[in-house]
C-alpha cells in the first residue's frame, strides 16, 4: 500500500504529527529533538521497512514542531511576550493579507516587525487590526506604522461563536489592535511592479466589467461564481444558497477551476501551440488565477491539484487522483498546518475523496449504459450529486447542525446552470477587452442565465422548505467519534458494492452502531450533568436560557420591546425548542414594558413554568393583565427587589436589575454603566457580564472589568463609544472594542457551556 501510494504515507505522517501537538500541546524543542533522533535512526535502517517507518515518524515530529512553533510556543523574540492591554506601542508591521472589508468594519492582518515605547523590540508574529470603518486604503504588502494598545486572544472555555479565538490563533494571530480610521496610520506603499499589484490590477478589470456589462445583482453574482467574493450578494439571495444546500456555488473550488482551465484551453486551440507551451499558459492561468481568489483554502487546493495534474500531463506521466489528492493535502499542511483544522478543508478533501472513491464503484456497475446520453447528461450527474452529499454530510450536520433535504435536486439543476453561468462570465472580461461594445452584447446574453439560476434557487431555498436541524445531540468526544463511524459505515457501504460479505457485515456493523449509538446516548443523557447557558437577542432586550439534557431550564428575560407580533410564539418559543427545552422551572424578568406583560404570562403558561419572577415595580401590571385573564394560572407569581445577594450555592439569586448564577459566575444586568459592585462580582478569570440592552462602554470600562475578572461580556447590542480627542503624543485613546466585548447584535447567539 505505502509503495503504491506513497502520498498517502506522507500525509498520514503529517496530520498525526499536527493532531499530537494540537491534542499535548509539548514544546517545540521536545518535537525537534524527537525529529532529529527518528531521523538518524531511520537513516541507519533506510533499506528496511523499520528504517521507512522511522523516518515517517521523523517527519510527524517535524510537523508537530512546526505546529507547535507556529501556533503554541513562538520564541523568545515571539510579540505574546510584550502584548499587554495597559501599554501603547508604536506597531510596525506589514499587510500579510487581502484586508477582509466587512458589513461595519475592516479587518487586516499584520505581520509584525516591531514594537516601540520607550525601546525599541523586534519581535515576530502577526495581530489583526481591526478598523471601525469599512475602508480599502491599504493593500497586501504595504507597510504600515500606528500606535494603539494590543489585546491578547485569550482561550475561552467556551463553544460556538467563541471558536473565532481558537480560529485566530491557528492562522498564527496573537493579538488584536483597533483603530476608529486610519487617518494616523504611516503607509508605505509596496512595489507597483510584482505579483500582487499585478493581480489586483486583473481582479479590478474584471470587477469592472461586471459592473458595466451585467446588472447589479447578477454583478455581485458573478463575483461571487468567478472570485468567491460575497459581499455584495444580497441576503436573501446568499440566505436561499444557504437553505438549499447550494451555497458552496459561491466558494470557488475545484469546478471553477476546471472550467476556467478548459475556457482557456479551448481558446488556445486555434492557435496551433505546442503541448509545453499550451501547459505553461495554463500554469500561469492557475498561479493568476489563484491570487484573483485571494488564496483562499478552498481554492488553493484546487489549484494545486490542478498545476499537478498539469505537470504531469505535461511529462506524460500517468494521472493517479489518490496521489494527487494526498500530495495536495501534504503540501497545504506542510506550509500551513492550521489548514488541517478548518472546516472548508475538511470538507473539500472528504468530498474529493469520496468522489474518487465511491464513483468508480457505484459506475462500474452501469458499465454498459456509459455510452447512453441519458446516463452521461442524467444518471452520472445525479450519481456524483448523491456520493458528494452523502459523504460530507456528517461533516455539515457535525459543523453546522442543519441538513437541507432538498440539496440533491436543488444541486442537480442550479450547479449546471452555475457552470454554464462561470464559462459565459469568465470569457466575458476577455471580450469586453477586444471591444467594450461586444462585451455589453455578451453581457446581455449572460444576464437572463444568471437571472435563471436566481430564479430556479427561489424554489429550493427559503423558510417554507424542510430543513433537518440538529441541536447538538451529543457533546464532544461523542460527536467526534459519531462523524468517525458514519465514515467507517460510507467506506464500508461503498466496499460492499461489490461482494456480497461485505454487505452481510454492513448491516452487522450499521445495527451494532446504532444499538451502541442509543445506548451511550441515553446514558449521556440520564448521567450527564452539564449545564448550557444560551444567550441570544431579543427585541431590545437579550434571552438568558440555563439548562441540562433533561429539556427543563430557566429563563432571565430583559428588556423586551413589545411588538406588533406575539414576542413568545414568534422568537422564545422556537429558540426553546431549537434547544430541546420544552419546561421551564422560573422566568425572571428583568425589565419589561406594560404592554408585553401578556407575552410572558402565555410564555410561561406554554412551558408549565413553576416560577415567574418579576421587579416589584412591574408586579401590580402582571397581576392586573393576569386577573384579566380567565385561563387558571398554573405558576407562582412573585416579586423581588434591592441589590441581589452572590449565591453561596448553585443556583440564581434575583434582585433590582440583576441576576446573578452562580454555577456558572454569570451576572446578568441592564445597568449599562460599570459599578462597583460590579467589579465585586467578578471571580478572578471566571466571570460573564450581560448586559441585557445596548451598551456603549469607553475603553476604561471595559479594561477595568476585564482585570476585575471578567472573561467575556455580552451585550444585546454594542455601540462604539464617541472617539475622545487626541492626546500630547498623538495616540487615540478609544481604538474600538476587544474580542472579550460580544455583541450579540452583529455576532449572533452563543452558547456557555460549563461542567
Amino acid at each position: 500500500m505505502s509503495r503504491k501510494y506513497p502520498a498517502l504515507g506522507l500525509l498520514a505522517a503529517v496530520t498525526s504529527g499536527l493532531v499530537i501537538a494540537d491534542l499535548t500541546g509539548l514544546p517545540s524543542w521536545l518535537w525537534l529533538t524527537v525529529a532529529f533522533a527518528l531521523s538518524v535512526l531511520g537513516a541507519v535502517r533506510l533499506n528496511t521497512r523499520l528504517g521507512v517507518a522511522l523516518l515517517l515518524a521523523s517527519l510527524a515530529a517535524v510537523s508537530g514542531f512546526h505546529f507547535a512553533l507556529s501556533y503554541q510556543h513562538g520564541g523568545a523574540r515571539h510579540l505574546e511576550h510584550l502584548i499587554s492591554p495597559d501599554r501603547v506601542f508604536t506597531i510596525c508591521g506589514r499587510v500579510a493579507d487581502w484586508p477582509a472589508v466587512l458589513a461595519e468594519r475592516t479587518d487586516i492582518t499584520l505581520d509584525i516587525d516591531s514594537l516601540v515605547d520607550n525601546r525599541s523590540y523586534p519581535v515576530d508574529g502577526s495581530i489583526l487590526l481591526r478598523v471601525t470603518a469599512r475602508t480599502t486604503t491599504l493593500q497586501r504588502g504595504d507597510r504600515i506604522a500606528f500606535c494603539a494598545r494590543i489585546y491578547p486572544i485569550e482561550q475561552q472555555n467556551t463553544t460556538g461563536p467563541l471558536n473565532y479565538n481558537r480560529y485566530l490563533r491557528l492562522h498564527g494571530i496573537s493579538g488584536v489592535a483597533y483603530l476608529p480610521t486610519l487617518l494616523n496610520v504611516t503607509i508605505d506603499r509596496r512595489s507597483s511592479v510584482s505579483y500582487f499589484p499585478f493581480v489586483d490590477a486583473v481582479r479590478g478589470y474584471i470587477v469592472a466589467c461586471f459592473t458595466t456589462d451585467l446588472s447589479p445583482t447578477t454583478a455581485a453574482l458573478a463575483k461571487g461564481y468567478l472570485l468567491g467574493e460575497t459581499r455584495d450578494i444580497p441576503i436573501d439571495i446568499y440566505t436561499m444558497f444557504r437553505d438549499s444546500g447550494t451555497l458552496h456555488v459561491l466558494a470557488v473550488s475545484g469546478s471553477n477551476v476546471a472550467l476556467v482551465i478548459l475556457v482557456c484551453h479551448l481558446l488556445m486551440r486555434p492557435l496551433g501551440w505546442t503541448r509545453g507551451r499550451r501547459y505553461a499558459v495554463l500554469l500561469g492561468v492557475v498561479a493568476v488565477y489563484a491570487g484573483l481568489c485571494y488564496f483562499e483554502p478552498s481554492v488553493m487546493r484546487a489549484s494545486l491539484m490542478a498545476a499537478l495534474v498539469i505537470l504531469a500531463k505535461s511529462v506524460r506521466r500517468k494521472v493517479d487522483l489518490n496521489q494527487i489528492v494526498a500530495l495536495t493535502a501534504s503540501i497545504i499542511l506542510i506550509i500551513d498546518p492550521a489548514q488541517f483544522f478548518d472546516i472548508g478543508f475538511q470538507l473539500s478533501f472528504a468530498t474529493a475523496w469520496g468522489l474518487i472513491f465511491i464513483v468508480p464503484r457505484i459506475t462500474v456497475l452501469l458499465e454498459k449504459h456509459h455510452s447512453r446520453v441519458w446516463y452521461r447528461w442524467l444518471v452520472f450527474p445525479l450519481i456524483v450529486s448523491l456520493v458528494a452529499q452523502v459523504v460530507s454530510t456528517p461533516l455539515v450536520a457535525f459543523y453546522f447542525e442543519r441538513l437541507p433535504l432538498l440539496s440533491v435536486p436543488a444541486n442537480l439543476i442550479i450547479v449546471p446552470l452555475v457552470s454554464i453561468g462561470v464559462m459565459g462570465i469568465t470569457v466575458l472580461p476577455l471580450i469586453h477587452l477586444v471591444w467594450p461594445i461586444l462585451g455589453q452584447f455578451a453581457g446581455s446574453l449572460v444576464d437572463p442565465l444568471l437571472r435563471l439560476s436566481i430564479t430556479v434557487l427561489h424554489w429550493f431555498g427559503g423558510e417554507q422548505l424542510p430543513v433537518i436541524t440538529i441541536t447538538g445531540l451529543l457533546r464532544p468526544p461523542w460527536s467526534h467519534f459519531t462523524v468517525i463511524a458514519a465514515y467507517v459505515l460510507i467506506i464500508l457501504a461503498a466496499l460492499a458494492l461489490s461482494s456480497k460479505p461485505l454487505r452481510r457485515s454492513l448491516v452487522f456493523a450499521t445495527l451494532s452502531l446504532a444499538v451502541v449509538g442509543a445506548t451511550t446516548g441515553a446514558i449521556v443523557n440520564l448521567h450527564a450533568q452539564h449545564t448550557r447557558v444560551w444567550v441570544e437577542r431579543l427585541p431590545g432586550g437579550v434571552l438568558v436560557l440555563a439548562h441540562d439534557n433533561s429539556g427543563t431550564g430557566d429563563l432571565v428575560i430583559t428588556s423586551v420591546i413589545d411588538r406588533n407580533y406575539p414576542v413568545d410564539e414568534r422568537i422564545i418559543l422556537p429558540i426553546l425548542k431549537r434547544q430541546s427545552v420544552d419546561r421551564l422551572r422560573t422566568i425572571v424578568v428583568l425589565d419589561l414594558p406594560y404592554n408585553a406583560a401578556d407575552d410572558v404570562l402565555r410564555l410561561a403558561t406554554a412551558t408549565r413554568a413553576r416560577r415567574l419572577l418579576v421587579p416589584r415595580s412591574l408586579s401590580a401590571t402582571f397581576a392586573d393583565v393576569l386577573a384579566a385573564d380567565s385561563a387558571d394560572c398554573t405558576f407562582e407569581l412573585d416579586s423581588f427587589s434591592g441589590r441581589p445577594p452572590f449565591p453561596d450555592s448553585p443556583g440564581w439569586a434575583v434582585g433590582e436589575g440583576e441576576v446573578h448564577f452562580r454555577q456558572a459566575d454569570i451576572l446578568v444586568t441592564i445597568v449599562d454603566q460599570v459599578r462597583q459592585h460590579h467589579l465585586e462580582s467578578a471571580v478572578s478569570g471566571g466571570s460573564i457580564l450581560i448586559v441585557g440592552r445596548t451598551w456603549s462602554p469607553s475603553p476604561d470600562d471595559w479594561i477595568r472589568l476585564h482585570w476585575a475578572g471578567y472573561q467575556l461580556m455580552v451585550a444585546s447590542s454594542v455601540r462604539r463609544h464617541p472617539v475622545e480627542s487626541a492626546g500630547a503624543d498623538g495616540v487615540i485613546e478609544d481604538e474600538g472594542a476587544p474580542l472579550y466585548l460580544y455583541d450579540l447584535k452583529k455576532l449572533g447567539p452563543l452558547e456557555l457551556p460549563f461542567e
